[in-house]
């Protein structure tokens, strides 16, 4: 008796898994893509085939994780957000005594 593996079947396996590694590139790319527009920096040129990146890229990705939290900017944001709050809360406790 013959092996029931054909090239057919063979080359269908290898298709299947190539999608796969194919599916997974483009995955890899998306993320690194949508990485770098959080940046607001332009994503520089890699190669296709291999997804090897450069060392300017990494530098880029790690510079991005490293980058400190910029308090005043968050302090300021925050300070926006809660003065309307803060003014209508102020408001209502002046107003509430003189109503009644």
């Amino acid at each position: 008796m013959g092996s029931s593996w054909s090239p057919a079947v063979l080359a269908g396996a290898r298709a299947d898994e190539q999608e796969c590694v194919d599916a997974e590139l483009v995955e890899h790319v998306e993320l690194l893509e949508a990485q770098m527009r959080i940046g607001g920096k332009t994503l520089p040129a890699m190669r296709a085939a291999g997804m090897i990146l450069s060392p300017r890229t990494v530098g880029l990705l790690q510079e991005e994780e490293a980058a400190p939290i910029a308090w005043g900017r968050l302090a300021l944001l925050g300070g926006l957000v809660l003065a309307p709050w803060a003014v209508f809360g102020s408001l209502v406790y002046i107003g509430l005594p003189l109503a009644s």
